[in-house]
């Protein structure tokens, strides 16, 4: 099974974007184990453990792109990160924001009742929608107890990374 560098680009980006301090991804014959750093243990390493993933996953999948790959994740995230605003603030509310950039679900299957409704009590961790990327499911869990005051995410559509999708007014009981 051969990945295109296109591919082996793709994959990358998505693990920049994913929000998770491990990530491993299996492919094939293919297995990539990313782990990211924490604040304490980071410095200037970061970036170099992208690359050096991207040194990892291209020499196997195509090895006449293994150079310019390794400097392209590197140079990825800073620029993505200006792109991203803050999330908008609403007074009372906690924004439901989107991990990653996707697309947004609101049912588990098209066919099944949606995961959350306005006006629908939701528990802390309850799932609220799920958003797809390169055909893996991911579940969004809600953020606090509450109630669901507006969806803002059309279901089907893509969502962009640090985007508001559900607002939930927290229970009195949060602090």
């Amino acid at each position: 099974m051969n990945l295109t560098f296109k591919e082996v680009d793709q994959i990358l980006r998505i693990i920049e974007e994913f929000p998770a301090a491990e990530v491993r991804f299996e492919y094939g014959d293919l297995k990539l184990h990313v782990r990211r750093e924490t604040a304490r243990e980071a410095g200037s390493a970061a970036p170099a453990g992208m690359a050096s993933a991207a040194a990892a996953l291209a020499p196997a999948a195509a090895p006449a792109a293994a150079a310019p790959a390794q400097p392209k994740p590197a140079t990825a995230a800073p620029a993505r990160a200006k792109q991203l605003s803050a999330p908008e603030q609403r007074e009372g509310l906690v924004p439901v924001t989107a991990p990653m950039m996707g697309v947004y679900y609101a049912a588990p299957s098209p066919d099944a009742a949606p995961f959350a409704t306005v006006g629908q009590k939701v528990s802390e961790s309850s799932d609220l929608c799920i958003i797809e990327v390169m055909k893996v499911m991911n579940t969004i869990k809600a953020p606090c107890a509450g109630t669901v005051v507006e969806i803002v995410a059309a279901n089907a559509a893509m969502v962009e990374q640090g985007s508001a999708m559900l607002w939930i007014r927290p229970d009195a009981a949060r602090s």
